[in-house]
């Protein structure tokens, strides 16, 4: 037998290698791709940090650029895009980036290449077939010749009725004996994952979908990302794909290329668990048909099938065919032409879609009119889930109750459930077993507990929540960063703005890129402004993003970083104020304290007060400075300068001692530095915010007091549903993710007394 090289995807390899008794070692199995590599060059992570740091681009532009590149020769385009990809290609090339295989035309010469198992060839495509013909005969084999003619197009309000359907369909074709390999789901869209797995559960089907996620999503991955320590990943199979990755970048450390891994960990997808003999979900494009399977096409709708290609590449279609590329509109069309084939070499094939998907409206696909589908809305089977049966029968019984609607198939799921127990859900959700080794409190976690405290349960012990990394977000981290290098010495603004950015990499558009270069200027500013503040104080120590932890208990601490402390030692004690900055629009509230919460400076003032760092200190004022406004007020007696100053004095208390305060702020009498503090002959304004020592001091007793109180509750495994109302504030709910699992009542709201004037400060 004449050696052969077979290019086809992989799909087809693996079923020509399952069912072909022909295979011998005269037969090597290539994809596509694999032959692109081969035949021009490939590149790797080098290349791709080599571009971003040239041009000065994101990870996602730069292989963008390199994708682009198979199809570029060394010639002038007349066109400015396709030009800096020669260039691009020029540098790579001159650094010796692009791996060129000189082996591969040799491995060619003397077999015969065949091509099958694409659903279509792209002009790009015929382009490399021609190279290959250089060396050798290449034969195309037609994809599978159409031979049925599918004529049903069933049609469903809802995914989750579409997806019922195909369940029921798949339990009566196993109840007749059709082996689970022959039973192929294909077409499924995103976000039908998720629902899929749901309805085959109430089924007991398993299928191939498993809980696929990547990398990044994985908090020990995110984890490593921080500190560059291996042994903080601790599940093996995660540790192997990282390391697999790393071993890309041999030729740097992990901390120079974390924009390129974070990239590679987004892309890198992992799958904790695999079932066997499971339900096949295939891509329809590569499947290969056989006569024996019984195939569900899913959501047969315009947005899903066929796939539409749009004009959006960095090779445009008006230069697409400057360099031999095919454009969307040849595309689409082979596209569309493919997935008729491929529907028409397909047997047993039931096609399925949906009339709604939430409150969007989704339409049949243009394929319906050209196949020309008969649409049928089947009734629902109600043979072979009870666990589902259930469930529409409660939905049916809402809309009854709701509308007086009674829906098909209400009354017989009725007669045939009758201890449903409808409408006897009881919400309450009070203690559960609950230990914790190692218990770590900080502001953040007892003030969601004390908002509400299923919603600590849900947050931190069931560990449910997303971080999400907000552009307001990354400001603030930036801005908290340049402030606590901003008063050392040898500060250079410029390279500590610089070095944050890359070192903390984050696609912006083009609108925040415009706004992080404003900011820039803005924070040069704020600090030039502090700069002055600080001529104002004989404090002449500090202390930024001071980290304090405090034992509360055997395995449980309390933890706290303090943005900045100023302080004065003396003989005896040393005097400090504490300084938070904010880039939001948190108030100080020192009223709400008493059911802990607004407990941020507070905190503070404990940790101060029981940290070792400072040797009996004695609390002169606690500040919030806010360093990012949205807004300042327009005056027509003060300039924008004099505004702005006045916007970055500091918020809060101040002790009540002159003569100590005096220390902090030589300008307290009109102050320069801290808002709204003043005084007379006969001593501070009655605005002026000031407390006395024992004050303070109660405000820290009563903080511990809530602290403590929170340990105990959450070690005792209370996680009542209790969001805290104060007026008309609902602390709880407010910007709570978990309101759509918490079934709170009105009932459960807890009213608290509104504190206006601090008065349980003087009381025993």
């Amino acid at each position: 037998m004449k050696p052969k090289i077979i290019i086809c995807p992989n799909e087809t390899k693996n079923y020509k290698l399952k069912h072909t008794t022909d295979y011998t070692q005269n037969i090597k199995y290539l994809t596509l791709s694999e032959v692109y590599k081969s035949i021009y060059f490939t590149y790797d992570q080098k290349a791709v940090y080599h571009i971003m740091n040239k041009y000065h681009i994101k990870c996602e532009v730069a292989q963008i650029y390199l994708k682009n590149l198979h199809y570029i020769e060394d010639k002038d385009y007349q066109n400015n895009k396709l030009n800096k990809l020669v260039a691009i290609k020029k540098t790579l090339e001159a650094e010796k980036l692009l791996i060129y295989d000189k082996y591969f035309p040799k491995l060619l010469q003397g077999k015969e290449i065949i091509i099958e198992g694409y659903p279509y060839l792209t002009e790009e495509d015929h382009k490399l077939i021609n190279n290959l013909q250089k060396y050798t005969t290449v034969k195309v084999n037609d994809p599978q010749s159409p031979k049925y003619t599918p004529t049903t197009l069933y049609t469903f309000n809802t995914p989750e009725d579409e997806l019922a359907f195909v369940a029921t369909n798949i339990c009566k074709l196993i109840k007749e004996g059709t082996p689970l390999q022959n039973i192929i789901i294909t077409n499924l869209p995103d976000n039908y994952k998720i629902r899929m797995q749901r309805i085959m559960n109430f089924f007991n089907i398993k299928t191939s979908i498993t809980s696929e996620v990547t990398l990044y999503d994985i908090p020990e991955v995110k984890k490593y990302l921080q500190t560059f320590n291996l042994s903080d990943i601790k599940d093996t199979l995660v540790k192997s794909k990282v390391v697999n990755i790393l071993n890309n970048y041999t030729w740097s450390s992990p901390k120079e290329v974390q924009e390129l891994l974070i990239n590679d960990f987004k892309t890198t997808s992992y799958t904790p668990q695999k079932y066997k003999n499971t339900i096949q979900v295939v891509n329809l494009n590569t499947y290969v048909p056989q006569d024996e399977d019984h195939v569900f096409l899913l959501s047969f709708n315009t947005d899903n099938i066929p796939t539409i290609h749009k004009d959006e590449e960095y090779i445009t279609d008006n230069i697409a065919s400057k360099v031999g590329k095919s454009t969307t509109t040849k595309l689409n069309k082979l596209e569309k032409e493919a997935t008729i084939n491929k529907i028409k070499s397909i047997k047993n094939l039931i096609i399925t879609n949906k009339k709604k998907d939430g409150t969007t409206e989704s339409y049949p696909s243009v394929l319906t009119s050209i196949l020309s589908l008969e649409t049928k809305y089947p009734n629902e089977d109600y043979t072979y889930s009870n666990t589902y049966n259930n469930l529409k029968l409660a939905s049916k019984l809402d809309t009854y109750i709701k509308y007086s609607e009674k829906t098909i198939g209400l009354i017989p799921l009725l007669s045939h459930y009758k201890n449903i127990n409808y409408l006897t859900y009881n919400n309450t959700f009070t203690k559960v077993p609950y230990h914790q080794d190692n218990l770590t409190l900080s502001y953040t976690t007892v003030d969601t507990y004390n908002k509400c405290a299923f919603r600590y349960y849900i947050n931190n012990v069931l560990k449910l929540s997303i971080y999400e990394d907000t552009f307001m977000t990354y400001i603030g981290s930036l801005y908290h960063y340049v402030l606590s290098q901003a008063f050392t010495e040898n500060f250079a603004f410029d390279k500590e703005y610089e070095d944050y950015i890359h070192t903390h990499p984050r696609t912006l558009t083009a609108k925040e890129l415009h706004f992080i270069n404003k900011l820039k200027d803005e924070l040069k500013y704020i600090i030039k402004i502090i700069n002055k503040q600080y001529t104002y104080t004989t404090f002449n120590k500090a202390l930024y993003e001071e980290e304090i932890t405090i034992p509360l208990a055997e395995n449980v601490t309390f933890k706290g970083i303090i943005d900045k402390l100023l302080y004065k030692e003396e003989e005896n004690e040393t005097l400090v104020a504490i300084i938070d900055y904010k880039t939001g629009n948190l108030k100080l509230n020192l009223n709400n304290i008493i059911y802990g919460l607004s407990l941020q400076l507070p905190v503070y003032l404990y940790l101060t007060k029981h940290g070792t760092k400072l040797k009996n200190p004695l609390i002169v004022g606690f500040y919030l400075q806010k360093i990012l406004h949205n807004e300042i007020s327009r005056s027509d007696k003060k300039t924008y300068q004099e505004l702005k100053e006045e916007s970055l004095k500091l918020g809060g208390y101040s002790l009540n001692k002159e003569n100590i305060l005096e220390k902090f702020d030589t300008s307290y009498n009109n102050s320069k530095v801290v808002a709204s503090l003043k005084t007379t002959n006969k001593g501070f304004y009655h605005y002026s915010k000031v407390l006395s020592e024992e004050q303070i001091n109660k405000i820290i007793d009563i903080t511990e007091q809530k602290i403590l109180e929170v340990k105990d509750n959450i070690q005792a495994g209370h996680f009542q549903i209790n969001p805290k109302k104060i007026g008309k504030n609902n602390l709880g709910c407010e910007y709570c993710q978990y309101k759509d699992i918490c079934f709170m009542r009105p009932e459960d709201i807890i009213n608290l007394e509104e504190h206006t004037n601090l008065d349980f400060l003087d009381q025993n």
